[in-house]
């Protein structure tokens, strides 16, 4: 099947909305949510960061941490966080993103969960959300409260405690999509991942020669490997990150964004 007919495939029946940074992605799928009157308790977010922040209570959505807001506010409890093919395949990316692995595996620490170079399979972890704070609480957290509640015959915090939930996050390494065969989701896709110029790699980027043939080649090795899994596309969250996204890339990451809205025959269900 040609690439044009899988984006219509994959997107025909999807509420879709194009954002210029990340965090707009919360209107976006309250928008879907409000419509349609659904949750969205799966979502997939094709991303050079997590946009996920651990262990810390959440004020108000931004780039790091809207997918918080998502699991308090839409009814998401099933998140899949896609490692970008481009960071998985270029060693020069592979590198910047390696350091931080063993780190985030052993301990996921407060604060943003980082990109992933070196992972070979998929990483799924537990979290209990705070639904009033937005707070993703990690069992090692869990575990240390619970120690401080005992000792003051306070109440143990439980998937069952009053205002909790629990919920999961799958780290997926590109070559690992096929975990959503089959699968309904919400859509999440920022611009970078497909080559990120942001803070994080503009060292490495300024020595790679990428080419528009090359992002174009991205966003089909992407759109195939949905369209392969049979993922079942139902709100689509497009974003173009101009502070992460190589502006020499606005045309191509433009016309991209255009193809799968004209195809989205959004209808009133």
């Amino acid at each position: 099947m040609k690439y044009e007919e899988k984006i219509t495939e994959l997107f025909k029946n999807a509420y879709t909305e194009v954002n210029k940074n990340h965090d707009e992605a919360v209107i976006a799928f309250e928008n879907y949510c409000n419509i349609r009157n659904r949750k969205i308790p799966v979502m997939v977010n094709y991303d050079t960061h997590s946009d996920v922040y651990l262990n810390t209570k959440q004020i108000s959505p931004n780039i790091a941490n809207w997918v918080n807001f998502c699991f308090s506010r839409l009814g998401l409890v099933e998140y899949y966080w896609i490692i970008p093919r481009y960071i998985m395949q270029n060693s020069v990316f592979k590198k910047v993103f390696e350091t931080s692995d063993k780190l985030q595996q052993e301990t996921f620490q407060h604060g943003a969960m980082r990109a992933f170079g070196g992972l070979d399979d998929v990483l799924k972890e537990n979290f209990l959300l705070n639904k009033e704070t937005a707070e993703l609480i990690t069992v090692k957290k869990i575990n240390f409260l619970n120690e401080k509640n005992k000792k003051f015959n306070l109440p143990i915090i439980t998937a069952e405690h009053e205002g909790f939930v629990p919920v999961s996050i799958y780290i997926v390494p590109f070559d690992k999509i096929s975990v959503l065969k089959d699968k309904e989701t919400a859509l999440s896709i920022d611009a970078d991942s497909f080559c990120n110029s942001g803070h994080d790699t503009i060292n490495a980027i300024n020595n790679i020669d990428i080419t528009s043939d090359e992002i174009k080649k991205e966003f089909d090795f992407f759109i195939s490997a949905l369209y392969e899994n049979n993922v079942k596309i139902n709100a689509a969250s497009l974003t173009r990150s101009p502070a992460y996204f190589p502006p020499k890339f606005e045309k191509e990451i433009n016309e991209f964004y255009s193809k799968i809205k004209s195809v989205s025959n959004y209808q009133m269900i």
